[in-house]
């Protein structure tokens, strides 16, 4: 568990339904110079579930204190699902429709 700093609590509280403060990355891979010409989407998500021990934080959820009296923490995510967070499309357009709702609503939650 890990607090955030002042500097994160503030982006996260002053994020509206209009003003969303938070940052997403997509990634294209370009499967044309990988041995055999193809790389699986399995084999994309094992190259992830290895790495995931390195940095804790990309398992994490927030967890806001009561009556909000103190900033938020960072608590592991018991239940993280990996191929939620990363995802396959085939098409730009499949992609447009996969990023539009998780780039476009506040992200603040409070952790289950």
């Amino acid at each position: 568990m890990k607090q955030l700093t002042g500097s994160d609590a503030m982006y996260l509280f002053t994020e509206s339904d209009g003003f969303p403060m938070h940052i997403g990355g997509v990634s294209i891979y370009d499967q044309s110079d990988c041995p055999g010409g193809r790389v699986r989407f399995k084999e994309v998500l094992a190259m992830f579930a290895s790495r995931l021990d390195r940095s804790p934080v990309f398992r994490r959820k927030l967890a806001e204190v009561p009556l909000l009296l103190d900033k938020p923490y960072w608590i592991d995510d018991e239940d993280f699902d990996l191929e939620f967070h990363v995802r396959h499309n085939e098409s730009y357009e499949e992609l447009r429709v996969a990023c539009r709702p998780a780039t476009s609503k506040p992200r603040r939650r409070k952790a289950d």
